[in-house]
This record gives C-alpha cells, structure tokens and sequence, in this order.
C-alpha cells in the first residue's frame, strides 16, 4: 500500500477583516513572474467606548481614521503619544451615525482637509453638515483605494 501524500501549495496571506476590511499591497514584476508582497499596517485604538470611538490604521506613508468620536485635540495628544504622525493620515471613514463615533469629525476633518467616507444613510440620521468637498458616498463592497491602501466596508449590524 502506497503512503499518502499531501498536496503542498502556497498561498499568500490575506488581509485582516474588520468592520471595515483593510489591505495593503504592492506588486512587480521579474521576468514574468508577478510578486505580491504584503507591507505591515498599524492598527491602533486611540479611544473605544462609549466616550468615543477613532481607530488609526496605516502604514509607514498613509493611514485611515475608522470614527473619529473624539475630540480632534485628543485624537492628536493620542497620535502624538504613540509616535504616529497626524500628516499620515489621509481620510477618515465613519462607521454609523451614533455620537461616540462622530462627535469630534467636523473640526478634524475641517483642520486637516481630510475627506470623509460616509453612507448617504450614516450622513442623513446623523445631521452632520460636512463641507461638501470633503464628504465622499461610500458602498458596501465597493473598495476604496487610498494611495497604497483598499478599504472595503461590509454590512454589519449594532
């Protein structure tokens, strides 16, 4: 009787989900071979809670803010706390309405021109009067690339 063999195949690791999915890849190519290598992303809380909730997700060149409900003069304390450079940050995307996700985003995104990625629901129920070149719509299942990052959000219930 013959041994049985397992079939060996390698496969590239894939990004970590969250509430909002998050990947961060480049790619070359060498002599017909394509080369996906994966970057590290930081991912830190700066507030959770029902005091507020900003989560940093980034890279060495570009970061995200997931919520930003807290004050924009705690969200650069926290960042600066943490070594994490303020300019990094690129757009700050909003998870629901609630006021422990959105209470400091207006002066945040008004200092830093930052656009914002928001639902055209999360903007109605919440009654945020964002400056319409920053507010951008955004779709379940519909990645948005920022620089080297994909965003992808899916439906999640709270």
């Amino acid at each position: 009787m013959k041994p049985a063999v397992a079939e060996a195949t390698t496969a590239l690791p894939q990004p970590t989900e969250f509430l909002i999915t998050f990947s961060h890849s480049t790619g070359y190519c060498y002599k017909n071979l394509f080369f996906a290598v994966l970057m590290s992303l930081f991912i830190s809380s700066l507030n959770s809670g029902s005091n507020g909730n900003c989560y940093y997700i980034g890279n060495h060149n570009e970061a995200v803010l997931v919520d930003a409900g807290i004050s924009c003069t705690e969200v650069e304390k926290r960042m600066q706390r943490l070594g994490l450079n303020i300019k990094n940050i690129k757009a700050v995307f909003i998870s629901h309405e609630h006021t422990d996700h959105i209470s400091g985003l207006r002066v945040l995104a008004k200092k830093y021109r930052l656009p914002v990625y928001i639902t055209q629901a999360t903007q109605r129920f919440s009654r945020l009067t964002l400056d319409k070149t920053l507010a951008r719509s955004f779709t379940a299942d519909q990645p948005v690339v920022i620089g080297n990052l994909s965003i992808s959000a899916f439906p999640k219930f709270h």
